[in-house]
């Protein structure tokens, strides 16, 4: 795959449907995490789920909102189907 290489992370563009997304993909990371306006742009059907917190590459927490089962990417002419979940920042008070 082409792409950059930096720190354990690639980053390239796919399609999700009909738009072009940067997509890292983190070796050391089990699960996969999609922003909420993309889903809601895709119209993807978005299942509520039990919220955890994840820590991310800054030291940032992040929260779950919600999951899609069954996200088709197409990269380099295939087609993946992949769960993810919806990544929100947290907001500290």
């Amino acid at each position: 795959m082409k792409g950059s290489y930096r720190l354990g992370t690639i980053k390239f563009t796919r399609k999700i449907g009909q738009l072009n997304v940067s997509i890292l993909v983190n070796g050391g990371s089990s699960n996969s995490y999609l922003q909420p306006r993309i889903a809601q742009c895709l119209k993807l059907p978005v299942e509520l789920v039990p919220s955890f917190k994840v820590l991310v590459g800054s030291g940032q927490t992040m929260a779950i909102e919600g999951m899609v089962r069954d996200l088709p990417v197409t990269m380099q002419g295939h087609k993946l189907v992949l769960p993810v979940y919806l990544l929100v920042e947290q907001v500290q008070i």
